[in-house]
This record gives structure tokens, sequence and C-alpha cells, in this order.
């Protein structure tokens, strides 16, 4: 406690450290847990509840709040990024040098894994969507198209926002902090309310085809 006590009354460091950032990504971790374990309301034969509020598991209400889960990922890695194109002194050319690098790193991880992944599903029978369309195929593989996994779907946009990190970092220090704070807000209050109301009507549309006599 006297640790932590320290770290959030010290004025000398001016920014988050490694360590701060791995307690962030942890925290982070265990949300995305509760997240996908508890944020349903049909639970019946899947746990039992302890606690009720309104008729629904309290521990429904956490999973709700947990949703920061992938924002705080997104925000060390955008924070580490922001660390490095201050470290070049903000030189576009230095600075996507070592990120086109880290993308490519990342692409020849997750290609293992969707060759994995792939082979699996298809060896167990679950792969009938697989590979698709030519189209769908090379979705997949560029991470534009998520059919194999919808799980997948940050990597996407993450990529994006890493080629696009310099614009955001010279608009960033251009303009004042409560003005980039609103347009961030605004953006990521959107972009929520948009996902919300397409994963609302997939889920609709779902049922509905599930309803529908053949």
């Amino acid at each position: 406690m006297e640790f932590l006590w320290n770290n959030l009354t010290d004025k000398t460091d001016s920014g988050l450290t490694r360590y701060d950032t791995k307690m962030l990504q942890g925290l982070s971790v265990l949300a995305m847990v509760v997240l996908h374990l508890f944020d349903r309301v049909d639970f019946q034969g899947l746990y039992t509840p302890l606690l009720y509020l309104a008729g629904k598991p309290v521990i429904f209400y956490f999973a709700q709040l947990s949703d920061f889960c992938v924002m705080g990922f997104a925000f060390c890695s955008g924070y580490g990024l922001y660390k490095k194109y201050m470290c070049v002194g903000g030189q576009t050319k230095k600075y996507y040098n070592g990120r086109l690098k880290g993308i490519l790193k990342l692409l020849v991880n997750y290609w293992l894994i969707l060759i994995g992944f792939t082979g699996l599903s298809m060896l167990i029978g679950n792969g009938n969507q697989m590979p698709g369309t030519l189209w769908q195929f090379i979705g997949n593989v560029t991470t534009f198209d998520t059919s194999y996994n919808g799980a997948w779907w940050y990597l996407f946009v993450y990529i994006l926002l890493v080629l696009i990190s310099s614009f955001i970092f010279r608009c960033s220090n251009r303009l004042p902090d409560c003005v980039t704070f609103a347009v961030s807000f605004i953006i990521y209050s959107s972009a929520y309310y948009v996902m919300n109301i397409t994963v609302r009507q997939s889920r609709q549309s779902g049922v509905a085809r599930a309803t529908c006599p053949d």
C-alpha cells in the first residue's frame, strides 16, 4: 500500500512507467475475463449468483463496467507509441521504420495462429465457412475480415491506428488538451454506439432466421 501511495503522490514522475502499463494491462485482462464470462442474463446452468440487484446478478453489472478492457489495452499501446514518436523527435520516417517492422512481426504471429486455428477447426468439423470465398480468405489473411473468428476484430483496428498514429500525434501536439480529450470522447462514444446498434441488429437478424420456417 505504501508503494502504491508513493506512486500516486509522486509529483516528480511526469509519465507512466513500464510497470504502470503492465499493471493496467493486467487489470484489463481481468476485466476481459469478467466481461466474457458474466455479461449475460441467461446464466441458468452456467453459474449460481449469490447476490441480485434489480432482478439481475450483481456480477452482471461488474461485467458491464468491465467493458473498458479493450480501451485499457488501446491506451497502453497508444501511450507507448507516443513515447516512441517523441523519442525520434517526431520524425515520421524514423518512427514508421520501427512501426512497420512491428506490424509485420504481429502479422507473422497472427498468420501462424490463423493456420493452426483454421486447420484445427476444419479437423474437428467446425470449419464449414473455411476457407470460404476468395475474398473471405483474403480478408481474413489481411485482418480486414474476421469471419473465421470474430474475436480477432481488434487486430485490424489496431493496425489501422498504428498506421495513422503519426497524424494523430501531430494533431494532439498542436491542439489544447481539452480539445483532444473532447474529440477523442466523441469518436469513442460514436463508435461505441454504432457498434452496439450493429451487434443488436445482428442478433435480431440471427433470431429471425432461426425462428423462420424453411
